[in-house]
Order: C-alpha cells, then structure tokens, then sequence
C-alpha cells in the first residue's frame, strides 16, 4: 500500500492511543487482569445477537458518508437492557487474505480504538425479540493514512451499564484513487442444473409439474442467477437437462372414429371377422387373467387367423393433466387514454431462435421458453454447456468406469420431442468439465483426459478448486502436464465461492458483502500494477435470495479496483501451473468462507450396471408402444440417475429409481396371455389364444412364444406379430403338428422383438388325440353298419298297402 504522510490531529490520535495503552498496563486500585477477564466473559457468553444489515456504500473514500445499519435481537430467556450500538475502526490495514481471516475469526492482535459513532437506546429487550439501529458516519470521519486497504469494522451492542454484550467483526474497505489503471479482473462462473428433487420424475403430473415449476419458472435458482447477474459478463455453466423438463404431453387432437389398427378400446372382447373356430371359448370378460385356467376345448381347424377389430386408443392422463396456461392478456401491454385518442402499447418480447413457439403453452413451457429465451440472449462466451444431466464424471474415474459407459454418459442427446431450440445448444462451448473433486491429482487428470470421448468436443477445460493450483502470472487458469498431454485447468475462488455458497438472508447479509469486497481488494494490493484474475464460482445447488446478489453484484461494480470480464479470457491465455495436492477440508464452525465439499456420491460399479440393465429394458419396451410418452418420460429419468446432482441428497437418490422400476414393471406386466386348456383331435391345425392387454395404450409388434414340454406336439407356424388396443383384447393363432397322443403342458409367452419377455409365462393344458389310419377304418365301419342297418329294415318291413302304386293293385274285371 502507499502510506500518505500523517496530519497533525491523526499525530494527536496516534499519541492518544499510546496513552491509553498505557493505562491499560498499570490496573487501577480494585482492578486488574480479573476484571479484563470478567468482562471478556460477558462478552463471549451472551444471549444478544448482533448482526450487521448493511454498510453503504460498501467502499468508503475520502469526503464521503456512509451508513451502518443492522440487528439486535434477544436469543435468551430472560429480558435485557441495553444502552445501545456503537461502532468503531483502526487504520490498521488488512493487506492480505490471511490478515482478513484472522481478524474475521478474532485473531490477530488488531484493536478498533477510533469510534465511527453509535446509536444510543434504553430499552429492555424481551426474549426473542428485536430492535434495529442505524449508525450514520459523517463525512470525513474516516481519513486513513494510506491510498487503498481494508479497515477493521468492530460494530458492539451494549447493556445499560455500558457493558458490551455482542460484537461483529466487518469491514471498511478504503478507496482514494480513482478507476484503477490496472484492475483485478473478476469473472463469475455459475452452474445452473438440476437440483436434486425426485419429484421432478414423479409418476404424478401435477407433483412433476410443480417440481418443474419451482426448477425453471419464476423466482427458480435459474433465473435469480441469470437476472441478478445481467449485465455483469457472467459465464454459466449449463446442464441441458434443465430445458428439458418432464411435464406431461398436449392433449392430442380427437381422432376419427375407427381409426387406428389396434382392437376397440373399449375393453370388450374383439371377436374375429374371419370365419369362426369351433371348439374356442375365449374369455366372457375384460378382467385380467386369472391364475385358475378356464377349460375350453379347441378342435382342430384350417382357418388363417384373423385380427381384432381397430381401436382408438382415448387420451391418456397424462395427456390431460397439461397445466392449462394462464387466461386473460399475456402480452403486458399498457393502454394510455385520452379525450382524443387512446394508443396501445405493447413491448417487444425477446424471441427464441429456432422455435415456432405455439400460443397455448402451459406454465412449465411457458417457464421452459422464458429460460431458453434468456440463454439465447447471452453472447456465446458466456455460454457454457455441461453433457446433458451433469454426469458424475468424478465418480467415473474414482470407480475406473468403461471408457464405453463414459461415452454414452457424456453424449447423450436431449429427446427430439423436446420444446427446445436446436440452434441454442449449438451455440457457446460444450468442451469444459467439471468432476465434484475435493483434491486434484495428476492420475486423475489422466484418467479424465483418457475418459473424455473423442466424438464430443475436445476437452477444452476441467474447472477446479483454486487451492488445488497454483498458476504463475496472476491468471485463474493454467496448464498443466499429464500423461504428456497438456490440460487447461481454470481454478475457482474457493473463500469467495464459499461466502457467497453461505450467504445468509437478506437481513443479515452486510458481513457477507463486506467480505467480499474486502477479499478483492487484498488480492489487489499484493500487486496492483499486475493484471490479475479471480473467478467467482458458487458451488452447484447454491441459493441466493435475489436482494442479497443484488447487493452483492452492486458492491463488487462500485469497487474501483475491479473489473467484470467473461471466465473464457483466462482460458485464451493460461499461465504454467503446478498441482498443489492440497484437499477442500470442511470448515471450521463459524467460518464463513468454507467452501461446501462436495459429498460422496451414491454411485457404485453395481449400481451403474443396474441402471444399464434398466436403459436396456427401456429400449425394448419403446420396440411396443405405440405411444412413446411414457419412454420420452423414463429416458431423462435414467441419464439423471447418474448425475453428480445427487452428492448434494444421497438420500434421495433411490427414489426416482424405484418409481421408475415400479413404472417399468406395471407396463410388463400388463399384456398377458390368457390361460386356457385345448383339446387337439387333429394331425395338424390352428389353435387359438386370447392376448389381453389392460394398458392405456396400444401395443404392436408383440411375439407369442409356444414352447411344447415334451415332444408329442410340435410348432410348425409360428403366431404373426400382434397389435392390440388400449385396453382391449385379441385373438392368436399358430398352427401345430401332433406327434403322438398324451397330455403336452406348453409354454406360452410373450416377448418384444429383442427378446424381452412381457407378462407372466403361462402354461395351457394340450390334450393330444391325432387322428391316425384307425379314424379310416373306424369311418369306414361306421358307414358299412349303417349301410347293413338300413337294408335289414327295409327288407324286413310289411307292404303298406296305401304305399302300392295304381299299377301294383290286382286288376278288377269290368262288368
């Protein structure tokens, strides 16, 4: 710092402080180190809580006033007098991080002798409750000896008897100069994703509208960072899932009647329309199979087997659970009215490139355009893309994960059906990495590097703590050596990010601000003529109330002596590096500068096998619905299960997995063959099943498996492909040989196209009688008795006289 020559009243003061160090030494009669003690005591052990609002403006310089306003409050449980607040300074500079630390935490041997004022009261507080109290400082009260540093800011409240009974610790950042010649650069990186809510995938559409709502609509973390920080050359880090949200689909446009393919959905029975098969009682009702098989018999017969009559499958609930979007005039325009004339103004809205966005959206799309809208007006250096759903990628690499699986983590697509602006996802950078580390090594890097797959962009940067690097040249990003590659590390502010991580409320966030301010300005003073950088970077999952950025954005843009610039101006130019090795450890209590460490992750080698089974299952299933919502639903649900989102709530992340196993269950389960047993009198013929499908929505490309338990029946057509109704029933045929006579237990199932088995197996009773060359000669004896039979009778019969023809009667003579 630059010390300016003190003036003679500053001399007095100088002088009139070493007097009262002096009497400090010597106790007076009475008195003593135990009555320093006692008061220490009181000081420590107090049910007063003192918290400073606001200091403004944050920066003082010289001829100006400025303002202290906070709270006092009553934490216990009896009353307390108090005789006011006083607030109080030194002009010994805080230059360095670490001086600020020690004072912040009551080390370091500064006093604040030099009072800046008070505000007296007399008032017995009761037990919970609270008093505000305004100090004004008026204009040169504060003239320090030096042209920029921090000042100590001591604020105490005090009882009736002039006894402190609380104290904060703050800061008074001093400025004299003007705009700094060559500023501190400050950038700020924010991430905006998913937060950790497993009712963002709840089967219920109003439960997943309303977590969506909370996400991305208004006052959502999302757009309190991006309004708060307009203006300020902010970068955000992006995941993609975040314009995807899973609402439930528009309600489609009523179909013609007799329109699709699919059975009648109206869950009655589907008779054939091709000639009947006798001898097949198919089921009386709709009801889903029961494990009592019912007794029919089939005879045999050389029908072709006939489909179901169509169906029109009705809307799902899903499809008419959509938030309807709001009634009445959307488009905020004004009218201003006159005697003459009345003129209608209507304010330009900001449009979303690459969308024809419809007029009828619910307040989830409305919520997912307004973001989209919003990312689409930053520059592209400010944009940021994360692979889609923020995979754990520090988990990947701790658990030493296929490169494979690692690929289709990172590229994984966002769904075509997404309301989405194609061109926005292609715009800004998709090469930047950001693993939950809590220590940085060079195996690790290694491993990131090696895992990175070549098809997405080359990985451009990695996003690390700042204690993890220390970068020559004053640069926040720099490169580094591994595995004879070289890596663009870009490190985050770790006390910086940490306050801003723990900023309280808007009522207690003055110690917050004035922090932060003062954090920059130590950084500053340790080289002033050095173009340095700092990145501002709250952890994920970080909330800050809008009033409290908002005042910390307006304190950061009045401190001279920095300057906002993009976080990719540190890339364009990264210093040598080294890798400190040091790990983020979970502050101490008090301190607000930790930094939150990010917590284990909930994944395991297990676990990522799990999740690839059920992606596998998903697909097969998406081979027979006609209706992909459900799919387009599970899909995200499966990319976030493996999303560094969930460090944050461990305990949270079963959840959306077993709703989805359950959803996933209930669709398998609900197609299946209806038990029944045949009787088979034939060497060759069709025997028919009845498939019942209890879904609300259409099936196709269904497979019927026959498997005979013993050789006395054989397959030799199998069942054509099978597309039922929503609800609705069908009728299936495949055409069998018997072999031998006996009782056949046959397997019958249904699978997808893949493979995968739908429903429950069943095993339908075959009674097997084949009709050999014994059925000839039985025919034949048959015919031959009824032959035999019939002339003995007619043989054997009397003359019926009325039988006898003119001819056959005796001639009569004539007279």
């Amino acid at each position: 710092m630059r010390i300016r020559p003190p003036t003679l009243p500053n001399a007095r003061v100088a002088l009139t402080a070493c007097l009262a160090m002096l009497l400090l030494v010597v106790p007076a009669a009475g008195t003593g180190a135990a009555e320093s003690t006692v008061r220490a005591a009181q000081t420590e052990a107090l049910p007063v809580s003192l918290v400073l609002d606001e200091v403004s403006p944050s920066v003082v310089e010289p001829g100006a006033a400025f303002t202290l306003r906070g709270t006092v409050r009553n934490a216990g449980s009896a009353p307390v007098a108090l005789g006011g607040v006083r607030a109080a300074t030194s002009y010994d500079a805080l230059d360095t991080r670490s001086a600020i630390a020690a004072w912040a935490s009551g080390d370091g041997g500064v006093s604040t002798g030099r009072e800046l004022g008070s505000d007296p009261f007399d008032i017995p507080l009761a037990p919970g409750a609270s008093t505000t109290f305004v100090i004004p400082v008026a204009a040169g009260v504060v003239e320090a000896p030096f042209d920029f540093g921090t000042l100590p800011l001591s604020v105490e409240v005090l009882d009736d008897q002039d006894q402190v009974r609380g104290r904060v610790r703050s800061f008074l950042p001093w400025y004299a100069g003007g705009r700094a010649e060559v500023p501190l650069h400050l950038s700020w990186v924010v991430p905006l994703t998913v937060p950790p809510e497993p009712a963002l995938s709840d089967p219920d559409d109003e439960e997943r509208t309303s977590a969506w709502l909370e996400a991305i609509g208004p006052g959502s973390t999302p757009r309190t960072w991006l309004e708060g920080l307009e203006g300020h050359a902010a970068t955000f880090v992006v995941d993609p899932a975040l314009l995807a949200p899973v609402v439930p689909q528009r309600t489609p446009a009523e179909p013609d009647e007799g329109d699709g393919e699919d059975g009648d959905g109206d869950g009655e029975e589907v008779e054939p329309t091709g000639t009947g098969t006798a001898g097949t009682t198919p089921p009386e009702t709709t009801s889903p199979p029961t494990t009592a098989p019912a007794a029919t018999t089939t005879e045999p017969t050389t029908t072709e087997p006939t489909t179901p009559e169509p169906t029109t499958p009705e809307p799902t609930a899903a499809a008419t659970a959509v938030p309807q979007a709001p009634t009445g005039d959307l488009t905020g325009s004004t009218t201003t009215s006159s005697p003459q004339e009345t003129t209608e103004v209507v304010p330009e809205e900001p449009t979303l490139p690459g969308v024809d966005v419809p007029d009828d959206l619910s307040e989830v799309e409305q919520a997912q355009v307004d973001l989209e809208t919003a990312l689409s007006a930053l520059p592209q250096e400010q944009l940021w893309w994360l692979p889609v759903a923020d995979p754990d990628l520090a988990a990947f690499v701790e658990l030493g994960t296929d490169e494979g699986q690692v690929a289709d983590a990172v590229n994984r697509q966002l769904p075509d059906s997404v309301l989405l602006s194609r061109p926005l996802l292609e715009s800004g950078r998709s090469d930047v990495a950001w693993p939950a580390w809590t220590r940085v090594q060079p195996s690790m890097l290694e491993a990131l590097w090696s895992l990175w797959p070549q098809d997405r962009a080359s990985l451009g940067a990695t996003l690390v703590p700042s204690t993890a690097l220390s970068v020559s040249g004053g640069s926040a990003a720099g490169r580094v050596s591994v595995g004879g590659e070289e890596l663009t590390l870009l490190g985050l502010d770790t006390t910086l990010s940490g306050l801003l991580a723990g900023a309280p409320p808007p009522e207690r966030d003055g110690e917050t601000v004035q922090r932060l301010v003062a954090e920059t300005l130590a950084v500053y003073q340790q080289s002033p003529a050095t173009e340095r950088t700092l990145v501002v970077s709250p952890p994920r999952g970080t909330t800050v109330d809008h009033r409290t950025l908002r005042a910390v954005t307006e304190a950061l843009e009045s401190s001279p002596w920095l300057e906002h610039v993009p976080a990719g101006d540190a890339l364009e130019a990264p210093g040598r590096a080294q890798l400190t090795g040091t790990a983020l450890v979970d502050g101490a209590s008090g301190d607000t500068t930790a930094y939150p460490v990010p917590q284990p992750s909930p994944l395991n080698a297990s676990l990522l096998t799990e999740i690839d089974d059920l992606r596998t299952v998903v697909s097969d299933i998406e081979t027979i619905l006609t209706d992909d919502t459900a799919v387009e639903r599970w899909s995200p649900v499966l990319d976030g299960l493996v999303s560094t989102r969930w460090r944050l709530d461990r305990a949270a992340w079963r959840t959306p997995l077993t709703d989805l196993q359950t959803q996933v269950d209930e669709v398998l389960a609900g197609v299946q063959v209806n038990p029944t047993t045949v009787n088979f009198l034939a060497e060759e013929g069709l025997i028919q099943l009845t498939v019942v499908n209890t879904l609300d929505v259409a099936v196709e490309d269904l497979r019927l498996n026959i498997e005979p338990g013993n050789g006395r029946i054989r397959v030799v057509e199998e069942a054509e492909p099978i597309t039922i109704g929503a609800d609705s029933r069908a009728t299936v045929q495949f055409r069998a040989r018997a072999v031998a006579a006996g009782e056949v237990p046959v397997r019958a199932y249904l699978s997808t196209p893949t493979g995968l088995v739908v429903g429950d197996e069943q095993v339908m009773e075959v009674r097997v009688q084949p009709a050999g060359q014994w059925i000839y000669w039985l025919l034949g004896g048959v015919a031959g008795v009824i032959l035999v039979l019939g002339l003995a009778r007619a043989l054997r019969r009397p003359a019926d006289p009325a039988t006898q023809t003119p001819t056959d009667r005796p001639q009569e003579d004539t007279p």
